[in-house]
């Protein structure tokens, strides 16, 4: 019987109402197929957890949050911006990009009469504050998005006294709103009904009348007295007025020189409840609506209308609204290049879990490395050619996974070839430094000596990055004082005068980072910026000759040099027949930039780190002193997988796919006699024996000098290997008696000497000699691994390093990994067991993807009983109980799965989901390829010791004839269906289980397969 399968109905942020009660609007804040790192985390929002199909809505009314199931909702809106990558159902196959977005909004007046205006252009209104959260904002030449804004309030009272509140966060909103709701205002508001303590309104500034005798009153008017600001990037045309490395400080009250970056895509960012005036004058005579006016009408003299001839019909404005419904019309660009327009939003859907193989049209792509590092026989071959080579897709076809490219002749500013070619999705990838879309918030660089349209793209500067700059400033400046140490030490604005030279000897970048030094160092007596870059220079993009033309020579080399107000922008348009993108500065004004002058601003604090940057952080820095610090910083600021799972091994992100305990056994075989077990124990004991474990590894985190006797501090729980034969006999009731190992596929062994390749040879061995409960324990591993591994799996430890293992791990039957050999290196800490042991994993896809979601490209192996991933379950971490058989039997049987898209972190909860179907055939696929590519890498180059091991598998055992043949049915059945001609073919319950695959993995499987095939030849 047919698996019933299901799709999401209600995605996050979706406006949505009760079947049962069209008057309860909300909004969606969580839902069931929401990403979910798999981690214990704390969930402020969270009123309880969310089974299948079921949503968190938060009410406009302010009412408690409800879980409501999917069914009884009703949508009625759901936001996209330009550049969503949206899909017409879940478990369609083709997505597209929207291009253009339409919103329409209902206002109501926030004071009676409380109008209410339907069918208004979002484009025509605008947020009543002018500072705002999440918006951007420029300030001293940077770039900035505001975290907080502070502002104080006037208050109505009921007696009808006036006073004014400095803070507002010591006022209280009451029961208006229920204090987990998403609608609990950022800030008060005309309108909101306060209260406070009486210390509060004994410090208020009182404008009428005295101390209130009632502590309740009403938002009259509110007035920002500082915003906190997190900043993200500086203005690189700037080289006259250099913008200190040091940002501006991030609580801010200097509100004349803030420039407020109203983005183009603030009509599509209104939601229900935001307080926005109206600011078109045709739509305010339309409506008969006056200009918003936040002044009161009469007295106290402070609140009063500075336009004298400004009518005002109330006490104070009326004239503020907020948004009470929305609906949203987007127009689509498909992959396929049509285009349908004005579609209502809620006949889309977002493309959630993107597949990473997708492409669309006007993306910049490059052949993978695969394609252009060849692994041979005799070696890998190089195609420099097609490592130049990048295009940009015209369009693609998402379910045969191809692309139609065209790329640049080899002279780029020749612009592109003619004729589109024809490639497959598993043949090219997104560069890595042109990644645009629609609406991304972007800085523009100057130009530099180089094509327009270099493909070589910057990105937007961090703090830390100038700082690096600084530094480098620094070192030219040293080197050029001791060349002429009288003059340039006493007169260090004398170097600027040697602009053509420094351009010759230390290029753009070493020219800007002296001047970037020499700015925070005060050593310039003025900023002569103009005397080091003469016009003409690359150093600055050329402003017209006619605007020159008529101004002063000093007004000129000003011009030069001046700083310009259009560095930010969003990109409206990247175009598919050149290398360049139409970016919409903040003046409204629009230009063609070539794409290597356009770096993505990305906001910090996406990734958590906005907190990090502390007020005031790089006030007193000091650059004479900056050398030493920042060599350290570089050195410790590596965050790769390797430096985390060897220091403590942290962090990662998969799914659950390893809960292993230990005593109690059950096990199950597959089609080759395999047995595969589970061990699996007491949850009572594994934590008293945990937390012994966690005892002392804090005593070696303490660096503990003296030598712990671990016998005396945790005794070993490992049961002995005659108990687990035992055991394994009791669970098979010995139906099957022991084959002799050929001597070429023996599962356990101990060589004299490490491989040279070995990922941790050159790592220290720091155990102890006389650490005699570590031998013990390694020995007892030893022994367990040389009678309990299953066919599978080949293991070989090392006489000079017993903490090093090597494993070969063959990819089981029933999955896209069949027959494929992986290799993993292990070292074995001074803390085992208390410690797991440390992983790495030989990926050889070339850099063109994972195999799969638990094993990285980098070597990173992420898994709970590494203590790499973090469970919830206590019993799925490593414990000094969990062996190395319990770890290498979970890589073969808990990870190297039949549908390891559920691998990723928080994506078995879409088992079921159509989406999730169709994209776990589309993983199959990729994995079934990458691990051809595998065999195909340990033929040519097979591993040490284990070379023997690779030949005797692949040949005498035929698994490589096996691959071949199984490979070539898969091409003629796939061939067959594409032209309509296939017969039914049955389920395949032994080989990849790939039942047919797309045009484009058809090409790829032909090349692998052809290469496969030379090895039998040979």
């Amino acid at each position: 019987m047919a698996k019933s399968l299901f799709t999401a109905k209600v995605f996050l942020e979706d406006a949505v109402h009760l079947k049962d009660d069209p008057q309860r609007l909300g909004l969606v804040v969580k839902t069931w197929h929401d990403f979910d790192s798999g981690e214990d985390e704390e969930d402020e929002d969270s009123i309880g957890p969310l089974g299948l199909q079921q949503v968190s809505v938060h009410w406009v009314d302010g009412s408690a949050p409800q879980i409501v199931h999917e069914d009884d909702l009703v949508i009625v809106d759901r936001s996209f911006s330009h550049g969503d990558v949206v899909k017409r159902s879940p478990n369609d196959i083709m997505s597209g990009s929207v291009i253009d977005v339409k919103v329409v909004l209902d206002l109501q007046k926030i004071c009676p009469p409380m109008t209410r205006y339907s069918g208004i252009d979002a484009k025509h209104v605008d947020f009543v504050q002018q500072f705002v959260v999440n918006n951007h904002i420029i300030y001293d030449g940077w770039l900035g998005v505001i975290q907080e804004v502070k502002d104080e309030v006037t208050l109505l009272m009921s007696d009808n006294s006036i006073c004014t509140i400095k803070n507002s966060d010591d006022l209280d909103l009451g029961d208006q709103f229920h204090d987990q709701s998403c609608f609990f205002p950022d800030s008060l508001a005309p309108g909101h009904a306060v209260h406070g303590p009486s210390r509060v309104f004994k410090n208020a500034d009182y404008q009428f009348k005295s101390y209130p005798s009632s502590k309740q009153g009403h938002v009259m008017r509110t007035e920002v007295t500082s915003i906190t600001v997190n900043w993200l990037s500086f203005n690189p045309l700037a080289l006259d007025q250099t913008p200190g490395v040091s940002p501006p400080p991030r609580e801010l009250d200097d509100f004349e020189n803030i420039i407020v970056y109203k983005s183009v895509e603030q009509h599509c960012t209104y939601e229900l409840l935001d307080r926005v005036k109206i600011v078109d004058p045709a739509t305010l005579r339309a409506l008969g609506v006056k200009v918003y006016c936040p002044y009161m009408k009469s007295k106290p003299t402070r609140l009063q209308c500075p336009d004298r001839f400004h009518k005002h019909d109330t006490e104070f404005a009326t004239e503020e609204m907020q948004v009470v419904g929305t609906k949203t019309l987007v127009t689509v660009l498909w992959q396929d290049l049509t285009v349908s327009t004005e579609v209502a939003s809620t006949a889309l859907v977002p493309y959630l879990n993107m597949d990473d193989q997708d492409v669309w049209p006007t993306d910049y792509v490059l052949l993978k490395p695969g394609e252009v590092l060849m692994d041979e026989p005799g070696g890998v071959n190089f195609d420099r050619k097609k490592s130049d080579m990048l295009g940009i897709v015209q369009s693609a076809n998402a379910k045969e996974r191809t692309a139609m490219v065209k790329w640049f002749s080899e002279e780029r500013d020749q612009g592109l070839e003619q004729e589109a070619e024809e490639l497959s999705l598993y043949e090219i990838m997104s560069h890595p430094d042109l990644k645009f879309r629609m609406g991304d918030t972007v800085v523009v660089s100057r130009e530099r000596e180089q094509n327009p349209s270099s493909d070589i793209a910057p990105r937007a500067p961090s703090v830390a990055e100038i700082l690096s700059l600084v530094v480098r400033g620094k070192e030219i400046f040293n080197e050029l004082s001791k060349q002429v140490p009288k003059v340039y030490a006493d007169k260090p604005w004398m170097i600027e005068r040697r602009g053509n030279t420094l351009l010759r000897r230390y290029g753009v970048e070493g020219v800007e980072a002296l001047d970037r030094y020499l700015s925070e160092t005060n050593k310039m007596a003025s900023k002569t910026i103009h005397r080091l870059v003469n016009r003409g220079n690359p150093l600055k993009p050329a402003i017209p000759d006619e605007m020159l033309a008529n101004l002063s020579q000093n007004e000129k080399d000003a011009e030069t040099i001046r700083t310009r107000l259009n560095w930010v922008g969003q990109i409206w348009k990247v175009y598919p027949d050149q290398p360049t993108a139409r970016i919409r500065f903040m003046d409204g004004s629009e230009e063609d930039i070539p794409v290597g002058r356009i770096m993505v601003v990305e906001d910090e604090d996406e990734d958590g780190e906005g907190d990090s940057q502390d007020e005031g952080e790089f006030e007193e820095y000091d650059f004479d002193q900056a050398n030493d610090s920042w060599e350290s910083n570089e050195a410790s600021s590596d965050d790769s997988w390797e430096t985390d799972s060897e220091a403590e091994a942290e962090g990662g992100s998969v799914s659950d796919a390893d809960d292993v305990g230990e005593n109690a056994t059950e096990s199950k075989q597959d089609e080759n006699g395999v047995e595969l077990e589970k061990a699996r124990g007491s949850a009572t004991e594994a934590g008293e024996v945990d937390e012994r474990g966690t005892q002392q590894h804090k005593e070696t985190n303490g660096h503990t000098d003296k030598v712990l006797e671990p016998e005396s501090v945790i005794a070993d729980p490992l049961p002995e290997p005659e108990d687990i034969i035992s055991s394994r006999q009791d669970a098979s009731d010995s139906k099957t008696v022991a084959v002799e190992e050929h001597q070429n596929w023996k599962s356990f062994a101990v060589l004299e000497e490490t491989p040279a390749d070995h990922h941790f040879l050159q790592s220290s061995h720091d155990v102890q000699p006389t650490d005699r409960a570590w031998f013990k324990r390694i020995a007892k591993e030893h022994a367990i691994l040389s009678s309990s591994l299953p066919d599978g799996i080949r293991v070989r430890a090392f006489e000079d390093r017993m903490d090093l293992l090597r494993v070969l791990i063959q990819g089981p039957d029933h999955t896209p990994y069949r027959n494929a050999l992986f290799l993993f290196d292990f070292k074995l800490p001074s803390q085992f067991p208390s410690q797991p042991p440390i992983a790495y994993f030989h990926s050889w896809t070339g850099g063109i993807g994972r195999i799969n979601p638990n094993l990285y490209e980098d070597g990173n192996v992420c898994l709970s009983l590494l203590n790499t991933w973090h469970g919830k379950d206590q019993t799925e971490t490593w414990t000094p109980s969990s062996s190395i058989l319990q770890l290498l039997i979970s890589l073969q049987g808990l990870v190297l799965v039949s549908e390891p898209y559920y691998n990723e972190a928080g994506f078995e909860k879409f088992v079921g989901t159509e989406e999730a179907a169709r994209n776990s055939e589309l993983y199959n696929e990729k994995v079934y390829l990458l691990s051809l590519k595998t065999i195909q890498t340990i033929l040519n180059h097979p591993p040490t010791p284990l070379s023997k091991e690779v030949r005797y598998f692949y040949f005498e055992r035929q698994k490589l004839e096996q691959v071949v043949i199984e490979g070539l049915e898969l091409i003629a059945h796939s061939e067959a269906e594409a032209e309509g001609t296939a017969s039914s073919r049955e389920e395949n319950t032994v080989g990849p289980m790939i039942k047919r695959i797309s045009k484009g993995a058809l090409k790829m499987l032909k090349k692998h397969i052809d290469a496969l095939s030379h090895f039998l030849e040979e």
